[in-house]
C-alpha cells in the first residue's frame, strides 16, 4: 500500500510552528497550525465520515491457502501519542516495518527503529487509525471495555481503573515508556480489535531552506503525512483512499495550504495511488525539480481549497504589482 516517509530533502523540511519575523500571512498560518495542534478532538463532527464498511475480498493477500475475507465494519479514530491505546504504537511500528523495511534498505537509507519510535512519539504527531472488530467484540471483555469508556467520558475515571478495578491494571512496555518520559499510560484496546491501517500526520510548517539548513523564502502551513500504512489483509478494499480523503478533509477543515507526503520512486504502487487515484502532483520542491534526479524519492502535494484560493490571490496581487 502507499507509504509516505519522513522528508529528507535539504531543500525542505516540516518544522515546528515558529517564525521570528511574521508577515500577516505567516502570522495567520501560524495561528492555523497552533489551533489545529491544540484541538483535543480532531474527529468532532466527522463521526459519520469516519465509520465505514470494508467490502468483502476474494482472499487474503499472500496467504498460503487463500480464503475469502468477509465484509466488516471499520471505524477511523484520531489520536495523539498520549491517547493511543495500549499496544497501538507497537502494532503500528510492526506494520510499518513489515511494509517498508525492505524498501528502506534497497534505497540505501537503512532502518532506524529508534528514529521511527521518536517520530511516532513526537508531541505534534497525530494518528488516523482504522480499527476493525471481530465477533469477539460482543464478548464480556469487550463489553467491559465499552462500559469503561463510558465511565471515562461521564465520570472522569481512568480507563485502566474502569476495566480492571483499582490496582488491577497490568503493566506494559509502552506504559513504562510513557511514565519514564512523563506521559500518560496507554489505554487498553477492546477484545478482538485489529488495526487495519494507520496514517501518521502532523500540522506543521513547510519552509524553504538553504544548504546549511537555514530557513529562507516562503513558509506554508501544511498537513504532512509521515506514514500511510495498511495491513495486507485490508488492501485493495478502498481503505487507503478513505483514509486519505479523511486527511484531506482535516487539512481543509483547519485551513492548511496543502497536504504533503514523500514516496519512494520505486514504490510504483504508492506513486500510482497518489498521483492517479488521489490526484497528487510532484511538489515544486521535490528533488526532481531541483536538479537532483538521482534522489530515490519524490515529494508529492495537493492544495486544499483554501490553499488554492490563497495561491490564486497571491498570483493576482503579483500581477497587479508588475
Amino acid at each position: 500500500m502507499p507509504s509516505a516517509k519522513k522528508q529528507r530533502s535539504k531543500k525542505k523540511k516540516a518544522a515546528a510552528p515558529a517564525a521570528p519575523k511574521r508577515s500577516p500571512a505567516v502570522a495567520a498560518a501560524a495561528s492555523r497550525i497552533e489551533a489545529a495542534n491544540a484541538t483535543l478532538d480532531l474527529s468532532a463532527g466527522l463521526e459519520a465520515f469516519l465509520s465505514i464498511d470494508l467490502p468483502a475480498a476474494a482472499a487474503v493477500s499472500g496467504a498460503a491457502a487463500p480464503t475469502p475475507v468477509p465484509a466488516e465494519p471499520v471505524r477511523l479514530e484520531i489520536r495523539s501519542p498520549k491517547t493511543l491505546l495500549d499496544g497501538d504504537t507497537q502494532v503500528m511500528y510492526d506494520l510499518l516495518k513489515s511494509n517498508m523495511h525492505d524498501m528502506y534498505m534497497a534505497a540505501g537509507w537503512g532502518w532506524n527503529k529508534a528514529e521511527k519510535w521518536r517520530e511516532m512519539e513526537h508531541r505534534d504527531s497525530r494518528f488516523l487509525i482504522a480499527r476493525c472488530g471481530t465477533e469477539d467484540d460482543s464478548g464480556p471483555e469487550a463489553a467491559a471495555v465499552g462500559v469503561a469508556r463510558l465511565r471515562v467520558a461521564e465520570e472522569g475515571v481512568s480507563e485502566s481503573s474502569a476495566v480492571n478495578g483499582a490496582g488491577g491494571a497490568t503493566d506494559s512496555e509502552e506504559a513504562a515508556r510513557a511514565r519514564s518520559r512523563g506521559g500518560e499510560e496507554r489505554k487498553p484496546g477492546g477484545a478482538g480489535e485489529r488495526i487495519a491501517g494507520y496514517c501518521d500526520f502532523r500540522f506543521a510548517w513547510d519552509q524553504d531552506e538553504n544548504e546549511d539548513g537555514e530557513g529562507v523564502g516562503g513558509m506554508e502551513d501544511v498537513l504532512y503525512v509521515y506514514e500511510l500504512q495498511v495491513a495486507p489483509w485490508a488492501t485493495r478494499r478502498g481503505l487507503g483512499r478513505r483514509m486519505m480523503q479523511a486527511i484531506e478533509l482535516l487539512a481543509n477543515r483547519h485551513g492548511m495550504t496543502k497536504v504533503m507526503l514523500t514516496v519512494f520512486k520505486e514504490n510504483r504502487q504508492a506513486m500510482s495511488f497518489y498521483t492517479k487515484k488521489m490526484k497528487y502532483g510532484v511538489d515544486k520542491d521535490s528533488p526532481s525539480n531541483w536538479d537532483q534526479p538521482d534522489e530515490v524519492y519524490e515529494i508529492l502535494s495537493k492544495p486544499t481549497r483554501q490553499g488554492a484560493a490563497r495561491t490564486k490571490e497571491a498570483l493576482r496581487m503579483a500581477t497587479l504589482l508588475d
